[in-house]
């Protein structure tokens, strides 16, 4: 019999490592991928939460601070004289969201208008 016939158990092994070097590297990409998708969602759910106060108080007649929790995130909200700003927080105290907004300038009615 001839000895170097067939696969020797070295390269076998050497196959082996191989492909779990590639396993693992599928494995930790995928694991990004799924981080990077929840940081999307949560990202994309701050801003939906923070444009949809910010649209509020732009219109209310004596807009005020406050927050106010969304779900997993805190909304919180300051008034200056023209301003509104609006940050979201996640819940480790981290800002994940901040927007800055003008209020609508609210005319009086002139003489004679109800």
């Amino acid at each position: 019999m001839n000895p170097r016939s067939g696969v020797a158990l070295a390269e076998v092994l050497v196959a082996l490592v191989v492909l779990s070097a590639g396993a693992l590297a599928l494995a930790a990409g995928a694991q990004r991928a799924a981080r990077a998708a929840g940081l999307f969602r949560d990202r994309e759910a701050a801003q939906s939460a923070a444009a949809w106060i910010l649209d509020s108080l732009s219109v209310a007649p004596a807009p005020a601070p406050g927050q106010r929790e969304a779900g997993p995130l805190l909304v919180r909200w300051t008034v200056a004289e023209t301003e509104l700003r609006v940050r979201v927080l996640d819940r480790r105290g981290r800002v994940v969201s901040l927007l800055a907004g003008r209020m609508a300038v609210r005319l009086a009615p002139g003489p004679g208008v109800p």
